[in-house]
């Protein structure tokens, strides 16, 4: 019997058990590996990409890894082997600031399961969740994950790589996204994965496109990367998916609740039918709609739709009643875009970034008349919501 509401991540675990006793569930040394980043790591090979995995801080100073940290080329990612969201991953310049990520990693008591050092890829990152049954892909969606502040070029340590904004559809060429499918799948499938949702985090190499703020206004939009020269020389020769994790789950509940408005596919029903072993309904409820392109950018989609992330963007902020009322007095249109919202803490608590709470609100946004005014109607609710938090 389980007594209360558990909230530690145990999902290896829990494999394993269902394993023993004879349950449904993917192979326990599948969802290992999936969830521990340097296991991950070593199935998923990728060339371009160093990776050096740390069981203790000690380690740095140890001789025997004077060789291998010397080869190390910058900027690398620091972060978690096991870990929750983007929390404790930070991006490093030097050695310096390489051993006090880890430092702090130890700190923020996130190192338990050891710490990766690999590659910072610089490309545009993805959220790509997949429906898989007996290997095959049933149902496959690209979210563009919009630069964090992570992701500068002049970031610091105190910089994190939380989500601001995941849109729908993808706005890369469709040649890149037949890459992180395909590229992405035969990696699921080398982690021994192949039936139920999953939710990858991705980047793609050598893209063709990149974010910038083209017209000035603040808003971060994908436009053609001049800096690779031609698109079609860059696709053909250098663009490659780089696997960041794999998740043995659907997406988050904004992420789930956004793919179930824009296509109809409810993330968590395919989850409890896939524990059952319902086959039929399982491959039925996979299917997404069938809207044109000009709906929503294609595959089905019926709008383009946004996850508009609100951080905690400082330290001790009142938690203030009525916050998405606020919100609509300031952006008056975002009340007719909105399919959900949610507000993570409690009204008149205080929370900071400090104390664990690193994200305050989320809301999914949806429009039929642009990507671009969807990322505008981001960008001002974005605003607001600093006005809203400060007073």
């Amino acid at each position: 019997m389980v007594y209360g509401v558990w909230r530690v991540d145990r999902k290896p675990d829990v494999a394993q058990a269902a394993e023993m006793l004879g349950m449904l569930t993917e192979l326990a040394k599948a969802v290992w590996q999936a969830h521990h980043k340097q296991e991950m790591r070593k199935v998923v090979e990728n060339t371009n990409v160093q990776a050096l995995s740390l069981n203790k801080m000690t380690q740095l100073d140890d001789p025997a890894m004077a060789k291998k940290l010397a080869a190390l080329r910058y900027p690398l990612i620091v972060k978690p082997a096991y870990g929750r969201s983007s929390e404790g991953v930070r991006k490093v310049t030097d050695g310096i600031e390489m051993r006090e990520a880890v430092r702090l990693l130890h700190e923020e008591g996130l190192a338990e399961y050891g710490i990766v050092l690999e590659t910072f890829v610089d490309g545009p990152e993805l959220d790509c969740n997949f429906v898989l049954r007996d290997g095959k892909i049933l149902f496959f969606e690209a979210t563009d994950d919009l630069p964090s502040a992570g992701d500068a070029g002049n970031a610091t340590l105190a910089d994190n790589f939380f989500e601001t904004v995941m849109m729908s559809n993808s706005g890369l060429p469709l040649e890149e996204i037949e890459i992180l499918r395909s590229s992405l799948h035969r990696s699921l499938l080398l982690l021994g994965l192949g039936w139920g949702v999953f939710h990858v985090e991705a980047r793609i190499q050598g893209s063709s496109m990149r974010y910038e703020d083209s017209q000035g206004d603040g808003i971060l939009d994908l436009v053609v990367n001049n800096t690779i020269g031609n698109a079609t020389t860059a696709l053909s020769r250098e663009s490659s998916a780089f696997m960041i994790e794999a998740n043995v789950r659907p997406p988050g509940i904004a992420g789930s609740w956004a793919t179930l408005y824009t296509y109809g596919v409810d993330f968590h029903a395919l989850h409890l039918l896939c524990a059952v072993g319902d086959r039929e309904r399982f491959d039925s409820l996979s299917k997404p709609f069938l809207f044109p392109p000009g709906a929503g950018g294609g595959g089905g989609a019926q709008h383009w739709t946004a996850q508009c992330v609100i951080p905690v963007h400082r330290e001790g902020i009142r938690v203030p009643d009525a916050f998405f009322e606020k919100l609509h007095r300031i952006v008056p249109d975002m009340a007719t875009h909105t399919a959900k919202a949610e507000v993570n803490a409690k009204c008149g608590t205080v929370v900071s970034p400090s104390g664990g709470v690193g994200l305050f609100a989320w809301c999914v946004l949806y429009t039929r008349m642009s990507s671009r005014y969807m990322l505008d109607m981001c960008h001002r609710v974005a605003e607001a919501a600093r006005k809203v938090l400060d007073g």
